[in-house]
C-alpha cells in the first residue's frame, strides 16, 4: 500500500465508518482512547499544524472542532504516533482461545 500504516489505518478506519457502522460493527479505534489520550493527541496535532496554512485559513476553527472531537484520522494522516491500547481490549484471537466465563454444563 502507498502511504505506510497511516494511509492503511485510515482506509480501515473510513471503511468501518462508510460501510460497517450500518451493519452493526465497530472498528474505530478513536473510541477506544481515553479522553486525556484525546486531549493529548489533538495537541500534537494542532501543534503540527502549526506551519501549515489550514491554521490562517477561514475554516480553520472548522477543523480545529473536528480534531479536538476525533484526533486520531489527523494523527494517522500527520504519522503522529498515537497512544498504545489499554491492556484490558482483547484481540480476536485471544478471545477465541479464552475458556470464556463460567463452566459447561454437559
Amino acid at each position: 500500500m502507498i502511504g505506510g500504516i497511516g494511509n492503511l489505518t485510515r482506509l480501515r478506519n473510513q471503511f468501518h465508518r462508510d460501510v460497517a457502522r450500518h451493519h452493526g460493527l465497530s472498528g474505530n479505534v478513536s473510541n477506544r482512547l481515553s479522553e486525556v489520550d484525546k486531549q493529548h493527541l489533538s495537541k500534537a496535532v494542532l501543534n503540527q499544524l502549526k506551519t501549515d496554512s489550514v491554521m490562517h485559513s477561514s475554516i480553520y476553527p472548522f477543523v480545529r472542532d473536528l480534531i479536538v472531537k476525533d484526533p486520531l484520522p489527523f494523527a494517522q494522516m500527520l504519522s503522529i504516533e498515537t497512544p498504545k491500547r489499554n491492556g484490558m481490549i482483547k484481540s480476536f484471537v485471544d478471545i477465541k482461545r479464552s475458556r470464556g466465563r463460567g463452566s459447561f454444563v454437559t
